[in-house]
């Protein structure tokens, strides 16, 4: 949200108190530590030294893929990118995800950044 209109700050911290960035985080941390995510560079992004992340489970391995359909349904994917520092809390992240309700396929489009004062 931007700070400077009332409006559009109000709802950028309703959905981070809602359901749909505690989801979207459970589904990312299903990926992590699979083939789904690639370490791409190191680079400086926010004020901070990071390390650049590619996000596909599309392009996953076998067995990874099949992790991801048995969890998330078919037709379910994460891309995107995410920037991580040596703390591991990370500085950016952009996320396009297709969600399965019922039989039905939803899209999703996340930006996330913190900054350095």
């Amino acid at each position: 949200g931007v700070r400077s209109d009332e409006v559009s700050w109000n709802s950028a911290v309703l959905d981070l108190s809602g359901l749909g960035l505690t989801a979207m985080m459970s589904r990312f941390d299903a990926l992590n530590g699979t083939s789904a995510i690639s370490r791409q560079a190191n680079e400086s992004m926010n004020g901070y030294d990071t390390t650049r992340y590619a996000i596909n489970s599309t392009t996953a391995g076998d067995w990874d893929q099949r992790k991801f359909a048995a969890l998330f349904g078919a037709g379910a994917f994460e891309k995107g990118t995410v920037w991580v520092p040596a703390d591991g809390c990370a500085v950016k992240l952009v996320l396009d995800e297709r969600m399965l309700f019922g039989s039905n396929l939803k899209d999703a489009h996340y930006e996330l950044a913190r900054i350095r004062k």
